[in-house]
């Protein structure tokens, strides 16, 4: 920093020399020139300040759209939590009804085996006797077809059961398998999700990071803002310049079309940068295109961006005396051309984010005075 950090018993010091010494013009421009260093430096502290909120707003939005996602997925991992208890509960209940189908079964087997084994070790017996006590030999082979029926059904059921067995079995293994499908798409998502925590931290330490540069850019402004003051005071007691009631009414209205003030000059609290600055000119809020004049004769002195006053035009009129016109949209007029009072030099601009708005907050004229480069309330010079 060129013009060093400024303690009150110095600038006092300083002030005490300017005014008794007689070096008032020679160290008088020289403030100039560190009142000019400075605010390139603001300048470039509010570039950063600029970069800095930018990427504060991607990190926000990333980590806006991280959390969306993850509060997706989980969601989706409740439902898939439900699915898979469900596929459990139906395997389960497959597996039931298997054991069941495998006991009345066995059960089933068990009995006709009794019923074969009884036929075979009673064998002509049972027959002699199936023949004794029937009544006739119609009666007899009535006996011997009702066994055969019953011998069959037993086989009938075997066969009912033992497909009935089939069916739940292929039943169970497709149940398995979205089971297992189900708990492989819901790890998979686990671990999806535990990725996008990961990220939102990283974005999150990123963003404190940013804050943390964010914090620094602004306090090394406002420092810079108290250096800015301290230059411009120092510049007042050197007596460099002339006194501003001299004249009053010397300057036209710069903007035809609307005489009216949104902001007059003075400290005020900053709209965009936060802080208490000095407001060093006057704001007109005429709308976007509106005429903008000379408000006295001169020479253009500079044309082009100024800052976070966008589009300026700084017209040199003599004697120390030159004004500002910022927040242009068009320019008419160039460095070096001579223009005379009322002459219409630029078109108003202003609106927030147009071309060389700078920082605006609206539509509007600014409009400053400086002698020898010091702010001057304009009204006295209207």
């Amino acid at each position: 920093m060129q013009l060093g950090k400024f303690k009150a018993g110095q600038a006092a010091a300083l002030s005490v020399i300017l005014l008794f010494s007689g070096l008032g013009p020679v160290l008088g421009a020289s403030l100039n020139q560190q009142l000019q260093q400075n605010e390139n430096q603001q300048q470039q502290i509010n570039g950063k300040i600029s970069k800095y909120t930018d990427v504060e707003a991607d990190l926000q939005q990333s980590i806006s759209q991280k959390k969306s996602q993850i509060s997706d997925t989980k969601n989706k991992l409740a439902g898939l939590g439900t699915q898979l208890t469900s596929a459990n509960n139906a395997v389960s209940k497959a597996q039931q009804d298997l054991d069941d189908s495998e006991t009345r079964l066995e059960a089933r087997t068990e009995a006709l085996g009794n019923r074969l084994r009884g036929i075979y070790e009673e064998g002509q017996v049972s027959y002699l006797e199936l023949l004794f006590q029937s009544a006739s030999l119609s009666d007899f082979v009535n006996r011997m077809e009702y066994l055969s029926k019953i011998l069959a059904n037993d086989q009938m059921l075997l066969r009912a059961i033992e497909q009935e067995k089939s069916v739940i079995s292929v039943r169970k293994n497709s149940l398995v398998k979205q089971r297992d499908n189900l708990a492989q798409v819901k790890t998979r998502m686990e671990q999806q999700n535990a990725v996008m925590q990961q990220q939102e931290a990283d974005y999150q330490s990123k963003l404190k990071q940013n804050q943390e540069m964010l914090d620094d850019l602004w306090a090394e402004l406002q420092q810079s803002q108290a250096e800015e003051q301290q230059i411009r005071d120092l510049i007042r007691q050197s007596r460099y310049r002339s006194p501003g009631g001299a004249r009053t009414g010397a300057l036209l209205w710069p903007a035809p079309s609307l005489h009216a003030i949104s902001s007059k000059f003075g400290y005020r609290y900053h709209p965009i940068l936060h802080v208490n600055k000095l407001h060093s000119g006057m704001d007109i809020p005429v709308p976007m295109g509106s005429q903008v004049v000379a408000a006295a004769d001169g020479v253009v002195i500079y044309e082009g961006l100024l800052g976070g006053d966008g589009n300026t035009l700084i017209i040199d009129h003599g004697g120390g005396l030159e004004t500002l016109y910022c927040h242009l949209s068009a320019f008419l007029v160039r460095v070096g051309d001579k223009v005379q009072a009322g002459q219409t030099i630029a078109h108003s601009g202003g609106a927030a984010g147009a071309p060389g708005a700078g920082y605006s907050t609206g539509p509007h004229l600014h409009f400053e005075t400086r002698v020898n480069g010091v702010p001057e309330d304009p009204l006295n010079y209207l």
